[in-house]
């Protein structure tokens, strides 16, 4: 219990309302999953953040390690942009999450395709957006977008060679989040409401973690060599391979890795 209260992640709730009104917003201290909780809600906008999760989960159907210590939240959006714009979403939080953990805590993170934010070359945040569909009509009624940031999580051994958090749990007890939050909220809105304008991907790229480098691709169990060479106007990883043949990859049943 005494590791819990020195990891503790603070987030004024009166001032989120004040700064970001006409949003539900939902403040827990544990759920399964915010991206879970925050679809089943009627109202959208809407925010849930959580201190922990008992049920995190990742692209691709994986675990996403949730203790507390970290930021937890789920932003749920009213479907205000076009359909095909939907796959841009997990750029555009990346790019807000980037932006504001370097306006509000001065950390400057890498964007890895496609849902990560890497500090000091090790993964400090994680994005997962989902639909949320009208089981009556099978519209798509709203978009959640969620993310899990280690701010000050306790990094056990057997991910320390992969993850990290932005802060030292050594150096720092207790960390508000209030303006990190508001900060990323307000600059998704921002970026949506600019669609189909898509100057915010010029900060993806300068930020990125992969482009230039040689990476792995993982596709269907098989792995294969290649180079970053760009992102394109819908997010898509562009790359060459080693016959030089040049591919977009779109698929989110890919996973790219750096190569070491």
């Amino acid at each position: 219990m005494q590791e819990s209260l020195q990891s503790r992640i603070e987030v004024d709730h009166k001032i989120l309302s004040a700064r970001l009104p006409g949003w539900s917003i939902h403040a827990l201290e544990e759920v399964d999953s915010t991206n879970r909780y925050a679809k089943a809600l009627t109202q959208t906008p809407a925010l849930v953040i959580a201190e922990e999760q008992s049920g995190g989960r990742g692209r691709l159907g994986r675990t996403f390690f949730s203790p507390t210590g970290g930021l937890y939240l789920s932003v749920r959006l009213p479907v205000t942009f076009a359909m095909e714009e939907a796959q841009l979403l997990t750029s555009i939080a990346s790019v807000a999450a980037s932006d504001a953990l370097w306006e509000t805590f001065g950390k400057r993170c890498q964007i890895k395709w496609i849902n990560d934010l890497y500090y000091q070359q090790k993964k400090v945040c994680g994005i997962l957006t989902e639909g949320v569909v009208d089981p009556e009509s099978g519209a798509l009624v709203a978009v959640v977008v969620g993310m899990g940031i280690n701010l000050l999580s306790a990094i056990p051994p057997s991910l320390a060679t992969e993850a990290t958090s932005l802060f030292d749990r050594a150096h720092h007890t207790h960390l508000d989040a209030t303006g990190a939050v508001v900060a990323i909220v307000s600059r998704m809105v921002q970026i949506i409401k600019a669609l189909p304008d898509r100057s915010y991907l010029a900060t993806y790229r300068k930020h990125s973690l992969l482009l230039g480098k040689e990476i792995h691709l993982w596709e269907a169990g098989v792995k294969r060599e290649a180079i970053a060479l760009d992102v394109d106007s819908w997010a898509r990883l562009v790359v060459q391979l080693p016959d030089a043949e040049v591919r977009t990859i779109h698929s989110p049943e890919v996973s790219v890795r750096l190569a070491r």
